[in-house]
């Protein structure tokens, strides 16, 4: 049976509409990453000579920094042995 063109507009619709909501989680999802890389910054930025926030505030937001120092005490491991990294970077675990 041969879609009407009703049907065909409402196919091509749909599709358009899920193609605008990936690219908006997308855009969402890449400046959550930049806001949380600022964020970071803002409280480790002492590490790399940037003023640091006033000791009570650094504690209050540390929770929050929970996985990035996971992922920081997990690149200090490895940095000495370069293939385990790459092997983590490609997730050949």
């Amino acid at each position: 049976m041969v879609p009407s063109a009703v049907e065909t507009i409402r196919r091509a619709l749909h599709a358009l509409r899920r193609l605008q909501r990936e690219r908006a989680t997308a855009v969402l999802e890449l400046e959550l990453k930049e806001l949380e890389n600022a964020f970071a910054l803002l409280v480790f930025g002492g590490f790399v000579g940037l003023p640091s926030p006033p000791s009570p505030l650094a504690a209050e937001l540390l929770p929050l920094l929970e996985r990035e120092l996971r992922v920081a005490a997990s690149r200090a491991d490895l940095a000495h042995d370069p293939l385990a990294a790459l092997a983590g970077t490609l997730d050949a675990g």
